[in-house]
């Protein structure tokens, strides 16, 4: 039986910006029985010369000369790592010195499978918490995640014991969503303990997967969602509403790029929902230019219409 506590994973592609301030979070954990499995996807950069110059018998280094789909690589560093607990640390971002200590502490019963914190977004000119109103929390988090998905992997340190359970690990016909799907089918297995506490920060910047493939995430959603009816025996009521969510959300990316015809004409023609002013109220706000509503709701402080896509 292992005796390491935790295995960090942290995937990188081209990523010599901001890796070092990754690596070096994690070996400035408090706790500190842990080993790091970098896994170099295919790198054309100077990511292999900065974790070379990083000195610490806990890092193992993988250098992959083919590149490999996010979620495969995750998985090949899974299969890599021989932690009790495990960690997926994005190369641009970093946690607090903390994390890995204040996370052991909530797996204190067998129905944990996950533990997951608070986590600052920031970019150079602004930051905000992603969690509000969180208070801790243990539970099972399958119809929190399936209605209103906004977990951040980096937050998350998951049990080997319920990850040995799930029959398949990240799935590898996705690109974008391949997080989401992953969620879902753990949360069905144990409960999930929340942390409200800042332990992470996520930079937003442009790179991000949910910007450059925004299209193909609204793709993958459906997927997933057909997925679940099939494997999960999802109800047809709550398939319907996701169905039609994610056209809605598809819906506003559209306005926000001012495609406003190509929105209206998707939640007119939506088949998922028969709340006929629903899709009224959002072909309505549609007409309008979404710069011009995003100025009429800033003149209010608070927030009724969900318009930040």
């Amino acid at each position: 039986m292992t005796d390491i506590t935790f295995s960090v994973i942290i995937n990188c592609k081209n990523s010599e910006k901001y890796l070092k301030e990754a690596v070096d979070s994690v070996l400035d954990q408090s706790y500190e029985n842990f080993e790091i499995i970098i896994v170099d996807n295919n790198s054309k950069d100077n990511t292999s010369k900065i974790i070379q110059s990083l000195s610490d018998f806990r890092i193992k280094y993988f250098k992959l000369n083919n590149s490999l789909s996010l979620g495969e690589a995750r998985n090949f560093g899974l299969k890599n790592s021989n932690g009790k607990f495990i960690g997926f640390l994005d190369s641009d971002d970093f946690w607090h010195c903390e994390k890995l200590e204040k996370s052991l502490i909530q797996f204190n019963n067998y129905q944990t499978a996950l533990v997951y914190s608070n986590v600052n977004y920031f970019n150079e000119k602004d930051s905000f918490q992603l969690y509000s109103n969180l208070k801790p929390f243990s539970k099972f988090i399958f119809n929190d995640i399936i209605k209103d998905y906004n977990l951040c992997i980096s937050s998350c340190i998951f049990s080997r014991m319920y990850l040995n359970k799930m029959k398949q690990l990240f799935d590898l016909n996705l690109e974008v969503c391949e997080d989401f799907d992953f969620f879902l089918r753990l949360s069905r297995l144990g409960q999930a303990n929340y942390i409200n506490e800042v332990l992470v920060n996520y930079r937003i910047h442009s790179n991000n997967l949910t910007k450059t493939k925004r299209l193909l995430f609204f793709e993958e959603k459906e997927y997933v969602i057909n997925k679940l009816i099939s494997q999960l025996q999802l109800e047809q009521k709550m398939a319907k509403s996701l169905f039609f969510k994610n056209n809605l959300d598809k819906a506003k990316y559209y306005w926000k790029t001012n495609k406003n015809n190509t929105a209206i004409k998707l939640i007119l023609m939506s088949d998922h929902s028969s709340n006929h002013l629903l899709k009224i109220f959002y072909s309505t706000l549609f007409l309008f230019r979404y710069n011009f509503i995003l100025k009429v709701h800033s003149l209010f402080k608070y927030k009724n219409l969900d318009i930040e896509i």
